[in-house]
Order: C-alpha cells, then structure tokens, then sequence
C-alpha cells in the first residue's frame, strides 16, 4: 500500500534561528558548565587557535607541540 505524503508549506515549517537566538542558546549552555569546565574549554580553544595560525605559518612553532603533548 503506497501512503501519499504531503508537502509541507515552507511558511508553516519551523524558521531558522537567529543569530540572536543562537547565542542565547549558546549562553545558557555555557552557563551550566562548571569552573573546571570553563577552564579546560578556554584552554582547548586557545590550542585549537594556536595550531590553526601554525598551520597558516602565522606563529612560530617553538614549543607549540611540548604544550599541546601536555594538554592531551
């Protein structure tokens, strides 16, 4: 038995998030983490970032892998 679907009117569907709403949500996710989470999120950030302008040959490279062979 073959069911017939019906096509949703785009103005009936859910609307996209704004930009607003997108960091609200962001925030109040943010806000549930601990201290220590903070911390090890800021941290894992801050390597993410540093390795990203190393692969870009925007920063030296000295040490970078000591740091983040640490972190691990």
């Amino acid at each position: 038995m073959v069911t017939q679907a019906t096509l949703l009117n785009s103005a009936t569907a859910t609307p996209e998030p704004s930009t607003g709403s997108i960091r609200h949500m962001t925030a109040r996710i943010r806000n549930h983490w601990s201290k220590d989470e903070r911390v090890d999120r800021q941290h894992q950030a801050l390597l993410f970032q540093q390795q990203l302008l190393q692969m870009c040959g925007l920063v030296p490279t000295d040490g970078l892998d000591d740091v983040i062979t640490v972190a691990r």
